[in-house]
């Protein structure tokens, strides 16, 4: 899995992420301000624009079809950051 997503020039709350099960005849908002995108076999992780220049991270799981997201937790004192890596750590 590559994980690494840079910043942009700036995040943008105007992009927005939607699902459709139509080829996009119709679409659902997902999640507003969703930039960024990183989708393992369980999991689909978003950066949400909090500003141009910091993201927050959502996650939703694969049984929720990666349409219910709720915002990761971070570790108490964690710093916004312009970037995210994931890491998976499965082993086969």
């Amino acid at each position: 899995m590559k994980g690494h997503q840079k910043t942009r020039e700036n995040w943008k709350d105007s992009v927005h992420l939607y699902e459709s099960t139509d080829f996009f005849k119709t679409m659902n908002k997902v999640l507003d301000a969703g930039n960024s995108i990183i989708l393992t076999m369980h999991y689909m992780f978003v950066a949400k624009a909090v500003s141009k220049d910091h993201v927050s991270i959502y996650v939703s799981r694969a049984h929720a079809q990666f349409l219910d997201f709720k915002r990761a937790k971070m570790p108490t004192g964690t710093q916004l950051t312009d970037h995210f890596t994931v890491m998976d750590t499965n082993h086969e």
